[in-house]
């Protein structure tokens, strides 16, 4: 799964993976495939011979038909670098949808290339610094990095569907894998889109599973996570077992109403009509977020921020692991590619909401500037900086236009959460040897989605339309008809709260930063302070997300901060 190697501009050097060859081409990379038998069709192979060919030797014979064309015949998860020793050239390239990921750097001549960023610190130490432009950019959570950019000057990453090109000279050349949009699909009756999107639903799942005997799922009491669920069930032998793992809420006393608090109820009412399912409930009673920071920081330097799902993703893969899972479904995007993708109206037309659209048409840029200098560890001067600069770029996302158009903020937010959630999830896949996948994000399933008519997705006043409409006679009533999502960190407040390095942690980064002119630790204070004194769960939750937030970017500076010359200032 991991792979890493080198590239000077004539040699192609592996350090961690096999290499695969075909005639002059070198393959290296994290690859699996699904819908096979089109591929070697396309390729002129017989079905039979096919089965002895590997996954990475499809792909080299597929780069010796259509160069790097080749990427569009491809459908499954793969992320990988290619050299064709031929034409002295590098490619670095990852699929549009899948958990994968392929960052790189060039340093001192070379360029150097991983599945993962572990690789960067062990072999280049002395070259990461922080870039602090993207360093501002994503401590405004609504802003995020630049496409392709993480927050350390010259290390990348190749975005979902993209591919980047080295010659001799590592001269980078960046393209896009395009694939033609179908056209707008039209049915005469909803019944016929619903049977599709089962159909096509149902083959996400079961291309999964090829050659995979032990499968795990994240079930979750939400609509996204249980529909895969159910499918997997359906889809795997009688005699084969799925282990399902949900986390529950620990911290938690009896002025909590158990039913909003906990996905346990749904998801045992779930597992009644699915026998074949295990159910394994987590609550995490020792998880240490002092854990989660040591091990973020040395896992992941794309988004190094331990946020209020770190504990019960970890422990989940930790479990699973042990269990000898060598797959896990999630349905974490489901809830974009499934939900986002048609209009969805704002608000209907009154007084008040006339005065809405026109309070954020007019005052916007203002009120979201306003709304995150609050939750941000930057003082108000660099912030007022990063937006004044990179506010009529395509890199800032529409968070302060949210009201002008639902559709439009959601459709733009999908974008950015995908590179970062995906990328994320590869690494802890990685780190934890267990492929992680995503059916909801299934290619084929969302090239449909895009065909179809905008309505579907929300309609008779119902959100999720079409996901609800085809599950409702397959999932018990009380999930498709769930109006109150069952946060799995419904504990993250009092969690927080009875950590008792965090207030040791909060005064030690406090006197450590409190004279960096980039930096405002009274914002920290402030978001603790109010942390410990509030009742309210729901508050909790928010203040602790954005306590958790600011400490991971002082931690993340903290690392780097001797090499960085007047670091407050840049």
């Amino acid at each position: 799964m991991k792979f890493s190697g080198k590239f000077d501009g004539l040699n192609f050097v592996a350090d961690e993976g096999v290499v695969h060859r075909l005639k002059d081409y070198y393959l290296l990379g994290n690859v699996h495939l699904h819908f096979r038998d089109e591929l070697t069709d396309k390729l002129g192979i017989r079905h039979l011979d096919a089965e002895v060919i590997s996954d990475h030797r499809l792909i080299l014979m597929a780069y010796n038909k259509w160069g790097i064309d080749a990427c569009k015949h491809l459908e499954g998860e793969w992320s990988f670098s290619l050299f064709d020793a031929s034409r002295k050239c590098l490619y670095l390239t990852r699929d549009p949808s899948e958990n994968c990921s392929i960052f790189f750097m060039v340093y001192e001549s070379c360029l150097y290339f991983s599945s993962g960023t572990n690789y960067f610190q062990e072999q280049i130490p002395d070259g990461l610094e922080i870039d602090m432009r993207e360093f501002s950019k994503a401590s405004l959570r609504l802003m995020g990095t630049t496409n392709g950019k993480t927050m350390l000057k010259d290390l990348f990453y190749i975005p979902p569907g993209s591919y980047g090109c080295f010659s001799t000279a590592l001269v980078y050349r960046r393209g896009k894998i395009h694939v033609k949009n179908k056209e707008q699909l039209h049915y005469k009756f909803e019944k016929d889109y619903l049977l599709r999107f089962r159909s096509l639903f149902s083959n996400a799942v079961l291309v999964r599973m090829r050659t995979i005997d032990r499968v795990g799922i994240f079930l979750s009491s939400g609509l996204d996570s249980t529909s895969v669920g159910s499918f997997l069930s359906t889809s795997v032998s009688s005699n084969k077992r799925i282990n399902a793992y949900t986390s529950i809420p620990y911290y938690v006393d009896s002025t909590d109403k158990h039913e909003l608090v906990s996905e346990k109820p749904l998801v045992e009412e779930f597992l009644e009509r699915y026998p074949n399912v295990n159910g394994n409930f987590f609550d995490f009673p020792d998880a240490s977020w002092m854990d989660c920071f040591r091990k973020q920081e040395h896992v992941n330097l794309f988004y190094p921020v331990v946020h209020s799902n770190t504990i019960w993703i970890n422990g989940i893969l930790e479990k699973a692991n042990a269990d000898g899972v060598e797959l896990m479904m999630t349905g974490q995007m489901g809830n974009y590619s499934i939900s986002f993708n048609g209009l969805h109206p704002c608000f209907g037309i009154s007084f008040h909401s006339i005065l809405y659209y026109l309070k954020y048409r007019f005052f916007g840029k203002y009120l979201f500037q306003k709304q995150q200098s609050k939750y941000s560890i930057m003082n108000n001067r660099v912030i007022n900086d990063t937006v004044r600069t990179y506010f009529q770029k395509d890199e800032l996302i529409l968070g302060y236009r949210y009201f002008f158009s639902r559709s439009t903020f959601k459709k733009e937010a999908f974008r950015k959460l995908h590179a970062f959630a995906s990328t994320c999830w590869s690494l802890y896949a990685q780190e934890y040897n267990i492929r992680v996948t995503d059916p909801t994000a299934d290619f084929r399933l969302v090239q449909f989605l895009h065909t179809l008519p905008s309505e579907l997705y929300y309609k008779n006043g119902i959100t999720k339309y079409l996901l609800k409409q085809s599950m409702c006679d397959i999932l018990p009533p009380n999930i498709v008809n769930n109006r109150f999502p069952k946060p799995q960190t419904a504990d993250l407040g009092a969690r927080l709260k009875k950590e008792h390095f965090l207030a040791t942690l909060v005064e030690k980064l406090t006197d450590r930063f409190q004279n960096n002119c980039f930096f405002d630790c009274e914002k920290l204070k402030a978001v603790f302070r109010e942390l410990q004194q509030t009742t309210s769960k729901g508050r909790q939750h928010q203040l602790g997300f954005h306590l958790l937030f600011m400490i991971s970017m002082l931690h993340f500076y903290g690392k780097f901060e001797k090499r960085e010359q007047g670091g407050g200032e840049n």
